[in-house]
């Protein structure tokens, strides 16, 4: 096998519904999970179900198959330790995401919900000794067919090797501190295997503080600048104001390093790397048009006369996407075409004229809502894999509108609440009849 699975792991044969217990350690998982679900709070149960969106019992349900324990805080209490909530919703939506793929699959749907390239992913089925059955279509083509079941020992491969969560490989560090690659492992312990988030490809990986650990040996004997430049050197090749400059290089502060400049007096000076990543910016921003009359979320609401959270959700339901402008002030940020006005109102009156039960519709807000906070924190990851100090005005914008959505959601999840205490009688799959043992 291309990749060795560890001694304590059973593979469950493709087919089998069950879900084979598989000692993963739990910090291992953690690099698997999503940042906002990560914080140091000792959560009940069902604060952990709310903040998720699953039942309790859902909840101690998967704590008990990953082995994690509960404690019984100074109230009395239940909870479980601040790094469940992060790995419970990585197993349920693993588990979700699973149960609604048909028995069988393509290896393009394999692909794709693995993560990995083709070749490695097809090379592994077939060592794993999977076939495929041949199916024919309607239009007689014929396809292969996988059963879903390979899905799970794909994934126990995976979570065998660590991702890199913010660890750095020899080439990161490199590239961000211009340093020899010999001279930067001279001065780092051994590194760690870990699998690369945009790649998928195994490295020798170093902890987040191995990129300040090299940066301090630099550091400790300035050297002439070089092609290094200082933030009033970069203002002089970029064409922006020194202001401008600074302001840009608050987010790559860390990698700042002293040296000499032209009149052998030590000051910050900044790579090469980060020089191109601003004249990017710059010409990037240049490029971009006016706000002129288009508006913000907030503006498209109040114009409506209905809360931000309202005119979120219809947005998301019709699939529309804003298009990054700048203000008056030259900031980049996200706005929609004035057009959306009217899209909206016509929208809202056929919804109107054809509305829903109400614990349904609230039950659609909520999944449109932790759809878009999916799709913000994916958006987030892969500008953190391609450059952790780069894109740092996006991640803010992106910061922002995540908060907005936690407070839409949190809003939100007490409107539900409300509904359901009104409600006569509650459906199985709200009461958890139908929850999977």
């Amino acid at each position: 096998m291309s990749e060795q699975l560890a001694n304590n792991e059973q593979l469950e044969r493709p087919g089998n519904t069950v879900f084979a217990k598989v000692d993963i350690p739990i910090d291992v998982r953690l690099t698997f999970t999503d940042r906002g679900d990560q914080h140091g709070l000792w959560l009940h149960g069902k604060a952990i179900g709310d903040q998720i969106g699953t039942s309790e019992n859902q909840v101690i349900r998967i704590a008990n198959f990953l082995g994690i324990p509960r404690e019984q805080n100074s109230e009395g209490l239940l909870v479980y330790p601040p790094y469940a909530q992060a790995v419970i919703n990585e197993e349920l939506q693993w588990r979700e995401s699973y149960h609604q793929l048909p028995p069988r699959i393509r290896m393009s749907t394999i692909v794709e919900r693995t993560g990995r390239s083709y070749v490695w992913t097809a090379k592994t089925v077939q060592e794993l000794g999977v076939s495929p059955v041949r199916s024919e279509l309607e239009s007689g083509r014929v396809i292969e067919l996988y059963a879903k079941g390979v899905l799970k020992e794909l994934r126990q491969i995976n979570m065998a090797v660590p991702m890199d969560d913010g660890w750095y490989n020899l080439r990161q560090l490199v590239e961000y501190t211009g340093a020899d690659r010999e001279w930067i492992e001279n001065r780092l312990t051994s590194g760690e295997r870990r699998r690369s988030a945009i790649t998928g490809k195994i490295y020798d990986y170093y902890p987040p503080e191995s990129l300040q650990i090299v940066l301090r040996e630099i550091a400790d004997k300035p050297q002439p600048g070089g092609e290094w430049l200082t933030a009033y050197a970069i203002s002089m090749r970029v064409d922006r104001s020194e202001n401008w400059i600074r302001n840009q290089l608050e987010a790559h502060a860390s990698l700042a390093v002293m040296r000499l400049d032209d009149n052998a007096v030590a000051r910050p000076h900044y790579s090469p790397q980060i020089v191109r990543l601003l004249q990017q910016e710059s010409d990037r921003r240049h490029a971009l048009p006016e706000k002129a009359d288009y508006l913000s979320l907030k503006e498209v609401a109040r114009k409506l006369g209905h809360a931000s959270l309202w005119a979120a959700t219809r947005i998301n339901e019709l699939g529309i996407s804003p298009e990054e402008r700048i203000d008056k002030k030259g900031r980049p940020n996200y706005y929609y075409s004035p057009t959306i006005l009217s899209v909206l109102t016509s929208y809202e009156a056929s919804r109107q004229a054809d509305s829903t039960d109400p614990l349904l519709e609230s039950l659609f807000c909520l999944g449109s809502l932790k759809s878009q906070l999916r799709a913000n924190q994916a958006v987030a990851r892969t500008l953190r894999s391609i450059d952790r100090q780069a894109g740092q005005d996006q991640l803010q914008i992106l910061a922002r509108q995540r908060k907005l959505i936690y407070q839409n959601i949190t809003r939100q999840l007490k409107r539900h609440e409300v509904i359901i205490n009104q409600a006569d009688q509650l459906p199985k799959f709200i009461t958890g009849e139908n929850d999977p043992e």
